[in-house]
């Protein structure tokens, strides 16, 4: 099995290489799955292994209505 995640909303401070506010996506091993900032909607991001870790970082400049996600495990898709 897979994590699925889905950014149902995602509103936070946008900036080129997201390092003000952001939402990054990693596993047990320290693979990035994602790091996000700005505005999105339905995003989905599949994430192997055990675990999934979900870091949010915020600095005090501007304030967004943050993110909304959900979480389901799923059968990996297959490789060809």
């Amino acid at each position: 099995m897979v994590i699925n995640i889905t950014i149902n909303e995602l509103y936070l401070e946008d900036s080129i290489s997201c390092d003000r506010d952001y939402l990054q996506i990693t596993n047990e091993k320290n693979r990035v799955f994602g790091k996000y900032c700005g505005h999105m909607t339905g995003k989905t991001v599949l994430v192997s292994g055990k675990y999934a870790l979900i870091e949010f970082h915020s600095d005090s400049n501007n304030q967004n209505r943050g993110f909304l996600m959900e979480f389901s495990a799923v059968v990996p898709p297959c490789k060809k």
